[in-house]
């Protein structure tokens, strides 16, 4: 800077000085603004990558929302985290050990399959009764096959039809567009209520195109025909009917569906214990006796930054989701322009 204002007088020394300056720092303001974007795309794909669905929000909300007002601030956040902490430290020596941690993981777990498995089989007995047209408590083949029929025929628009994944291109299986969610949310706002939640158990379920085909996709070519579905369809009959006598009582149906139901549990268990383990080492950053609160916070303020995209100090459903191919779109555009540089 000396050469270049040396031989100038003071006052146009000063002002130099100033533009100088100000060029500088005007050179970071493009820099800066792209840094923040950036940052706000790898929150969001923080997020994404561990679930960014209204239901995972809702999920979200539920959890730390203490005073019921279906919104959770950065306040009620931190001290929700800080009660969750304590209630971990069974001790009470201000760090959560790996026992401490996984056993108040493990009973958080339980009780969220244990409530989802009443569920299920309550809508299980429900189901029964609605294949079960003539209400005599006997589910025949044929009753059975016309619930399956419909299921199928809904997915292919015919029952000779095949069920592939472009059937999400028909009319049925359309997205409405942008003016018609408009003209929805404006007449009835959208509350938590609305909105289901992630399921625990994970069970698998017919009731999306990719689930069909994942359930009944017998030869694994992505997709179902109907010669192919009516085979899986008669063998689960078949299976389900104990007393090999033709026909399937509710009790008979709801056993079957509860041992698959257990099976599938137990498989999460498995899974979620393994990955609670995994997240313990993470969180226990400098490795001692256990998590201290310092600790516990980190994690948390990634978790709030990622859904608190619009940056209000507040997650609720104003919040846009997480969004892990703007993030993907935006890496490659930055990559792009790093090679162009090159």
């Amino acid at each position: 800077m000396k050469s270049i204002i040396g031989n100038i007088s003071t006052p146009m020394k000063t002002l130099a000085s100033v533009l100088v300056v100000s060029t500088m720092l005007g050179g970071c303001a493009a820099p800066t603004a792209k840094v923040d974007a950036v940052d706000k795309q790898e929150r969001s794909k923080h997020q994404a990558d561990h679930g960014a669905s209204e239901g995972h929000r809702a999920a979200f909300i539920d959890e730390y929302d203490t005073n019921s007002d279906e919104q959770v601030t950065h306040t009620e956040f931190n001290q929700s985290r800080a009660a969750k902490l304590k209630a971990m430290d069974a001790n009470d020596n201000g760090l959560v050990d790996e026992t401490e941690y996984l056993d108040a993981f493990a009973a958080e777990l339980e009780k969220k399959i244990s409530t989802e498995r009443k569920d299920q089989v309550l809508q299980t007995e429900i189901r029964f009764q609605s294949i079960d047209k003539n209400a005599d408590g006997k589910m025949t083949w044929e009753e059975y096959w016309a619930s399956g029929e419909r299921t199928f025929t809904h997915f292919a628009k015919s029952a000779d039809g095949v069920v592939t994944l472009d059937a999400k291109d028909k009319e049925w299986d359309a997205a409405p567009n942008a003016d018609q969610n408009e003209t929805i949310d404006a007449e009835k706002p959208k509350s938590l209520a609305d909105i289901s939640r992630p399921s625990a158990i994970k069970m698998p379920s017919s009731h999306s195109l990719e689930g069909f085909i994942d359930i009944n996709d017998l030869n694994g070519d992505k997709q179902v025909t109907a010669d192919e579905f009516r085979q899986i369809r008669r063998g689960i009959f078949d299976e389900t009917d104990t007393g090999k006598d033709g026909w399937v009582n509710p009790e008979e149906y709801t056993l079957e569906f509860t041992n698959r139901l257990d099976r599938q549990a137990k498989q999460v268990r498995t899974g979620q214990m393994k990955q609670a383990k995994v997240r313990y080492t993470v969180l226990n950053t400098n490795k001692d006796a256990g998590i201290s609160l310092e600790e516990f916070n980190v994690s948390g303020e990634r978790i709030f930054s990622g859904w608190d995209l619009n940056d209000d100090d507040k997650v609720s459903l104003a919040d846009p989701l997480p969004q892990v191919k703007a993030y993907s779109q935006l890496t490659a555009t930055n990559n792009q322009k790093t090679v162009k540089a090159k």
